[in-house]
């Protein structure tokens, strides 16, 4: 997909199949540089494989520049550092194209955490998802977030202490 020092040679989550939304796969790939990742989808076709997002980091726990994707409501989405926002942002895609009409930013997450919602446990719930995230650096303390897929409607609703004795 892409060339240079990094170059897309291995795409991220590739057998994941939960991360097709509107039957189009949502997928990410390290940029030609090796520095950033980008966020493209495919229909299966040459024509049809085109980037969403580009020049992200995805968080300092991830290798590679990985990503998770978590579909609800027929758009995935994802946390990414989109290098705008201060801290992580909650993004998401229907996978149609780059517009922000299709793929935006939904909200600043506060804190520069880990950054992958397949691995943060995301459950769905009638009329939204919940999931996890970090409240700063240290994962000393995390919050319980839930979305319907607004701005508006995505906020913390619980924040609690991490148990110390536990592997993060």
């Amino acid at each position: 997909i892409t060339t240079g020092a990094g170059s897309s040679k291995f795409p991220l989550n590739w057998a994941d199949t939960s991360n097709t939304v509107n039957t189009l796969f949502i997928f990410s790939v390290p940029s030609a540089t090796g520095t950033t990742a980008d966020i493209w989808r495919t229909d299966g076709t040459p024509s049809g494989t085109i980037p969403l997002v580009t020049n992200i980091s995805t968080g300092t726990l991830l290798t590679n520049y990985s990503t998770g994707f978590y579909v609800f409501n027929k758009r995935a989405y994802f946390l990414i550092n989109d290098k705008v926002h201060t801290n992580t942002a909650l993004w998401s895609t229907d996978g149609i194209d780059a517009t922000s009409t299709h793929t935006s930013f939904l909200k600043d997450m506060g804190a520069i955490g880990s950054g992958n919602l397949n691995y943060l446990s995301s459950v769905a719930f009638p009329g939204k998802f919940v999931f996890f995230y970090p409240t700063d650096n240290t994962f000393a303390t995390y919050s319980m977030w839930q979305s319907d897929g607004t701005a508006g409607g995505t906020n913390v609703f619980k924040t609690f202490t991490a148990n110390p004795d536990q592997v993060v």
